[in-house]
């Protein structure tokens, strides 16, 4: 039995029913399709609370393809370059967000796999792990090569924070161009001291 955990699940696939899930979609719409695909499913547990590095409340922009949604706002000066209208703003709403340290539970030993994509927050919730990370085999972290949201940390900053914690790069899953330009993708670490 393995203990998977999704931060941005709105999308996951089918599940593996030994394993244990812990679920994290702050987004309302995204978060009622969970509750109720998987309603029935004792080993899965959604959480409605988004993940930061600290215990606040923050303003979530709820983009036109939801999936775009984040806790920052999309940076215009860059996507207007590319005609990416999806991020466009519907609205916004508060949202309480946390630490994943404060949420998950303490008796879990292992993390087999820890999954990330919520659009440009992804190493303030890494850091908002703490030792957990210690915990944690192998990472998919969804990262930006350009700054597709405000004051985003990119794909360097993460790579170098997970190297900090003894992680390592093995491979990308997912590579996304717009024209010539790579602009995001999906990073595979595995924890080198596990």
């Amino acid at each position: 039995m393995k203990t998977i955990i999704d931060v941005g699940a709105a999308n996951i696939p089918s599940l593996n029913s030994k394993d244990i899930y812990y679920l994290f979609e702050p987004e309302k719409e995204a978060y009622d399709r969970l509750v109720k695909k998987f309603k029935e499913n004792k080993k899965v547990f959604i959480s409605n609370v988004g993940l930061y590095n600290k215990k606040e409340t923050k303003t979530l922009y709820v983009a036109t393809k939801r999936e775009c949604s984040s806790l920052l706002p999309p940076n215009w000066e860059v996507l207007k370059r590319y005609n990416a209208k999806r991020f466009l703003t519907d609205y916004t709403f508060e949202i309480e967000v946390d630490r994943l340290d404060n949420i998950l539970p303490t008796e879990i030993e292992i993390i087999d796999r820890l999954k990330l994509d919520t659009q440009g927050t992804e190493y303030e919730i890494l850091e908002g792990c703490g030792e957990m990370l210690n915990k944690v085999k192998t990472i998919t972290c969804e990262v930006e090569h350009i700054e597709l949201y405000k004051n985003q940390k990119l794909y360097q900053d993460i790579d170098e924070y997970l190297k900090n914690y003894g992680f390592e790069f093995i491979k990308w899953d997912r590579q996304v161009r717009w024209g010539n330009d790579l602009i995001f993708g999906d990073a595979v670490y595995i924890n080198k001291n596990l």
